[in-house]
């Protein structure tokens, strides 16, 4: 019996460290997979027809707690997101922003990783929201509302290969 349960164990650790966790949840096929793995499936042959992707018909959403309750926001309305130490600033479409008392950390990990990206320790914005990239030691980037935001020299090629400049 403990045998099975290292093997389960093992088997999942190798799942979450090979692949995103927050997309097996969001999709609901953490469980399909280490039924595969668990039934002989090498890990390549587990994971091969999976789709990370969201189901593109119900649009991604993120709670907003506010006064009044909670605000559920489409993530096509974030323009970026602005740490300030345990706040984070969301700056939306339309010129409406958003203070949370939740880390820059936390708001990433509830977006979709393919339409977001950290570009500073304190920066994290919509790659759909900027329309100009500006050259200096890390760069800063123009959004579609006109903020100007910061980019780290750390992450400034990463950023330079999602716009598709390299």
């Amino acid at each position: 019996m403990s045998k099975t349960i290292a093997i389960r164990t093992t088997a999942r650790d190798q799942v979450l460290a090979a692949t995103n966790r927050r997309n097996f949840h969001r999709e609901g096929m953490l469980g399909s997979v280490l039924h595969a793995l668990l039934n002989g499936a090498p890990l390549p042959a587990a994971l091969s027809g999976l789709s990370l992707s969201r189901d593109q018909s119900c649009p991604q959403r993120i709670a907003i707690p506010d006064s009044r309750g909670i605000e559920m926001v489409n993530v096509d309305r974030i323009l970026c997101a602005v740490a300030s130490s345990n706040y984070c600033e969301l700056h939306l479409h339309g010129g409406q922003r958003h203070m949370i008392s939740r880390t820059l950390k936390d708001i990433e990990a509830d977006l979709p990783e393919e339409l977001f990206i950290r570009i500073h320790a304190s920066h994290l914005v919509a790659l759909s929201a900027i329309t100009r990239y500006i050259r200096g030691s890390g760069g800063t980037v123009v959004l579609a509302n006109g903020e100007q935001c910061p980019v780290s020299r750390a992450k400034k090629e990463e950023l330079l290969e999602r716009l598709g400049a390299h």
